[in-house]
């Protein structure tokens, strides 16, 4: 297994071992297998090294999360790039595979919300976008079954940041949304084309001290529910990546 000769023997130990349990359990085919070990090559020493020091049912849990991932469209050299990022660093690479690996890993554009968080200038909001849906999955207990997913209502389309598995849409904002009837006009259409297709709740989170007017908060809490008949939640969630 050519995963790398820049960490310790007993941590590649570990390393080759998670792989060759997932296998020998059948949680992983071969061929995932093959790729995931691709994967682990491709990972900085400190990534490594940190993946390598954890518990053994926590490694299982967190490599087999890196596969499916993989599985789902998130190529090893993707996956590899952003696990080496230094704002995956940031946000915690251990928390960030936990999120991915129970609530994220099998979520339809995946891949996209990743390509995005290697943006140079866009990477904080891709990942608050990321943050976000699997915040309010692990509250619901329920799976991102789609990242930025775009509908189409007869009167409207527009581009849901995530979609749960119990029927939550989503719309994340890390930045400072100070134009209120731009967003009331946005938003009111991402409301109404999520009613089409079905939404059981839709639920605007926004980065615990983003600066958002409060005639947009009032229309969103007061005024948007009665108008569209749905469910809407708004909040204000911590992010652990200094913004912007």
């Amino acid at each position: 297994m050519k995963i790398g000769k820049d960490i310790t023997g007993e941590q590649l130990q570990r390393l080759q071992k998670t792989v060759t349990e997932l296998s020998g359990e059948k949680v992983i085919g071969e061929h995932l297998a093959g790729l995931l070990v691709e994967c682990l090559g491709k990972l900085g020493k400190e990534v490594k090294e940190e993946l390598a020091d954890l518990a053994d049912e926590v490694r299982k849990d967190l490599m087999t999360g890196m596969a499916r991932a993989i599985k789902s469209g998130v190529d090893t050299s993707l996956m590899a790039k952003v696990l080496n990022a230094p704002l995956i660093k940031t946000y915690g690479r251990t928390k960030f595979l936990q999120k991915l690996t129970y609530y994220a890993a099998d979520a339809e554009n995946l891949k996209d919300v990743f390509r995005g968080i290697l943006q140079p200038d866009h990477g904080k909001s891709f990942l608050f976008e990321f943050h976000a849906g699997t915040w309010e999955s692990e509250k619901r207990q329920a799976k991102v079954t789609h990242f930025r997913k775009k509908l189409k209502s007869p009167f409207a389309s527009a581009e849901i940041d995530a979609i749960l598995s119990d029927g939550t849409h989503i719309q994340a904002s890390a930045g400072n949304l100070i134009n209120p009837q731009e967003w009331k006009e946005k938003y009111g259409k991402r409301i109404a084309v999520s009613k089409a297709e079905g939404a059981t709740r839709v639920k605007f989170l926004f980065r615990q001290g983003a600066q958002v007017d409060e005639e947009l908060l009032k229309c969103l809490q007061q005024v948007a529910p009665k108008r569209h008949g749905i469910t809407i939640e708004v909040e204000f969630i911590p992010f652990p990546v200094p913004y912007p």
